[in-house]
């Protein structure tokens, strides 16, 4: 095949634009306070409104990445609960495939004013798979706080 200087530049731009799948990568934040949704044991799916960057648009705009293409996924996320009152905290990448209990703490919550909870994984998806962050604390009553501003999740396909 002979390609023209102009088709293979138009090609290479395509496959850079940020319209191009084989590249999904996305950063997300909350920018305002979820109040009282944990700390009785109720497990919380965490809402990310505000998004910084999503290269593919394969972020939902509140709360699920979905994966555009079969491969292998980089996700992290930090999480600050406020107004803690239980005894056990729980963090979780929730996939399609899996649910990765990705920080646990127990005992300490009570005493604390505020706690990042922290993690990351790599992990195989499929097409249209979906990843979310889910919280949980237990041991207390249902005035855990997810703070604002300071919660962030990303995910890149890497591989």
């Amino acid at each position: 095949m002979n390609w023209t200087v102009t088709a293979l530049t138009e090609f290479v731009q395509r496959l850079m634009s940020k319209g191009n799948p084989l590249k999904p990568s996305f950063l997300v934040e909350n920018t305002s306070a979820q109040n009282n949704v944990t700390g009785d044991g109720t497990t919380y799916t965490v809402q990310f409104a505000t998004t910084v960057f999503d290269q593919h648009g394969d972020f939902d705009g509140t709360s699920t990445f979905t994966a555009p293409v079969t491969g292998v996924y980089l996700f992290a996320f930090t999480v600050l609960m406020e107004s803690l009152n239980g005894t056990s905290n729980l963090a979780y990448l929730v996939t399609s495939n899996k649910n990765f209990s990705l920080h646990r703490e127990n005992g300490t919550e009570a005493a604390v004013a505020a706690y990042a909870m922290v993690g990351s994984i790599i992990c195989g998806m499929d097409e249209g798979d979906t990843a979310t962050v889910t919280v949980n604390e237990g041991g207390g009553s249902k005035t855990t706080d997810v703070s604002n501003g300071a919660s962030h999740f990303s995910g890149a396909l890497i591989s």
